[in-house]
């Protein structure tokens, strides 16, 4: 991951109006920032904006790589955001990598054998993760033409299923107490099946695998696979870092989860 700079100077406006074009202004650089999340170009972890004495506004980012925020990467949403912002400028911005992110990283790997999603906070990583090597994928990789697609989908996928997972663990759920439990452990429930279907269309895009992780909370998982039946405890973790993987349904549970695996 890296950590972007971006400085914009709003454009001078009569003393009578600052107040009004100030708010203005924020809201313009919030949307431009939730577009570049929505496309796939930087984490959502929400852009730390500060002002400068001269009135400029100080905005970083986390970026998913090193190669992320570039205008050939922008969706149709994102460039009409950037568009509105600059109408609202005094100039172009200034833009800048000031470094590496130290906690996090994206992945490497020049062909990963297999994806999974992760539903990882927002701050750490993308809801795809490799299999291979357990951190991120830049979201816009994985499709050919990044500005073609926008990723609403799969992180509101991510935003509910964390937002189940809290309320399982901190027991806050429906009258008869299973339903967030369901959603999360279910391999049918509507939770799953629309983030199933997302790792399919991932899975038709990128040409390789893509699991879906099923949730256990106390008991010990079992030996068949939940959708078919058939033995899914993994013979092989080195290959697929879980403790249970069904090939064929595409479903991977962990009795004991990597760290990396939130």
């Amino acid at each position: 991951m890296e950590i972007t700079e971006f400085r914009f100077k709003p454009a001078p406006i009569a003393p009578e109006l600052r107040k009004r074009f100030s708010l203005q202004y924020i809201e313009a650089l919030e949307t431009f920032f939730s577009e570049l999340a929505r496309n796939g170009l930087a984490l959502e972890t929400g852009a730390q904006i500060t002002q400068d004495k001269d009135g400029s506004y100080i905005c970083r980012i986390i970026a998913c790589d090193e190669r992320a925020i570039t205008e050939h990467n922008f969706s149709y949403d994102t460039k009409k955001a950037l568009s509105r912002l600059l109408d609202m400028s005094d100039g172009l911005p200034q833009f800048s990598n000031v470094g590496h992110d130290p906690l996090h990283h994206h992945c490497k790997c020049r062909q990963p054998s297999h994806l999974v999603l992760n539903p990882c906070a927002e701050w750490e990583g993308t809801p795809v993760q490799c299999g291979d090597c357990m951190a991120s994928i830049p979201l816009y990789r994985l499709v050919r033409h990044a500005g073609d697609m926008e990723f609403d989908d799969v992180l509101r996928w991510r935003r509910l299923y964390r937002a189940y997972l809290y309320q399982c663990l901190i027991g806050i759920d429906s009258i008869d107490g299973h339903e967030s439990y369901q959603m999360l452990h279910e391999c049918v429930s509507t939770l799953s099946l629309a983030g199933r279907a997302l790792a399919g269309q991932i899975e038709q895009a990128v040409g390789i695998p893509v699991y879906y992780p099923i949730y256990y909370k106390y008991e010990r998982v079992s030996d068949v696979c939940p959708q078919c039946g058939e033995r899914w405890r993994n013979s092989y973790p080195d290959g697929v870092k879980f403790s249970h993987v069904c090939l064929g349904c595409r479903l991977v549970s962990s009795e004991a989860p990597h760290k990396e695996y939130n």
